[in-house]
């Protein structure tokens, strides 16, 4: 039974006729027009009906799940008992039509089948797709399939350092991360926390905007507290917080402990005596020890 339809502005310059034929849309245009697929993926299932002569059957996706990174294959079986090859084979996702590839070239006998396939990756979100095919001057389309989910993979945060490993309190030292979106999402915020404290981290190349192979963000630090140190990294998409592991660096090889005044009281008549412990790992004599 043939269904009539609402027709697009697009179908409408093109003269289409929609028709339900089985499980599939067929769109026929005039001959002497040069078009392109329309891509009007049924919005409803058709049931299969026999004597349709060019048909596709066995329309999939490799996987319903996955991530930015996971490459999904789609497929169908494209067949014709007049054994006629199709002018061209498209796959709709989310709208936009991509041309797909006969899986064996040297395969002409479409009597029993051909298959057409298509690889790609896909952003986060929930997807759908169809298929269609142009046989002669007819368009034939495949109700919608709604797959598959691609979930949001966090960012990762590598390459965590500081440089140098070793110095004093006079010593400038550069914590550095790199921060890695496989989605190409820029940070909210890099942060280094540094003996419990918060340093905001600047992108090493302000102009590399590709966060899929990875930005390096990095700071200076002078000024370290005494005693062993550590530090981690922080950040932040907008979607996940990654921290990294604590690490221990860099080995401060001066410090001052045991820092003392005496008396802790008085008046301007009172002599006090300030005193503080120097240690330096390679017993080098300090420069200068100043109370402030």
């Amino acid at each position: 039974m043939r269904k009539s339809r609402q027709l697009s502005a697009k179908q409408m310059a093109c003269l289409a006729v929609i028709v339900a034929t089985g499980i599939l849309v067929a769109v026929t245009c005039p001959s002497t027009r040069n078009w392109e697929p329309i891509g009007v993926p049924s919005m409803e299932p058709f049931s299969s009906s026999p004597g349709d002569t060019p048909y596709l059957t066995f329309p999939s996706v490799s996987s319903t799940t996955g991530t930015a990174t996971t490459p999904f294959s789609f497929s169908v079986v494209y067949t014709n008992v007049d054994n006629t090859a199709p002018v061209y084979m498209y796959i709709y996702i989310d709208g936009q039509g991509y041309p797909m590839s006969q899986q064996d070239p040297a395969d002409l006998q479409y009597l029993d089948g051909c298959v057409f396939m298509y690889i790609t990756t896909l952003r986060p979100g929930c997807h759908w797709y169809s298929f269609s095919v142009c046989v002669g001057t007819t368009f034939f389309s495949t109700p919608i399939y709604y797959a598959p989910l691609v979930q949001d993979e966090p960012p990762t945060l590598t390459y965590c350092a500081v440089s140098p490993t070793a110095g004093d309190a006079g010593t400038t030292f550069t914590y550095s991360v790199m921060y890695t979106d496989l989605e190409g999402a820029e940070p909210v915020y890099v942060q280094a926390w540094i003996n419990g404290q918060e340093y905001s981290m600047t992108k090493q190349d302000p102009l590399d905007m590709n966060f899929r192979d990875g930005c390096i963000y990095y700071v200076h630090v002078m000024t370290l507290s005494n005693g062993s140190c550590s530090y981690y990294f922080k950040m932040s998409d907008g979607y996940h917080v990654v921290t990294s592991e604590t690490s221990r660096g860099p080995n401060l090889l001066a410090s001052l402990t045991s820092g003392s005044v005496t008396p802790t009281s008085g008046n301007y008549t009172t002599l006090f005596t300030f005193e503080v412990t120097y240690v330096h790992k390679l017993d080098v004599p300090p420069m200068y020890v100043q109370v402030w």
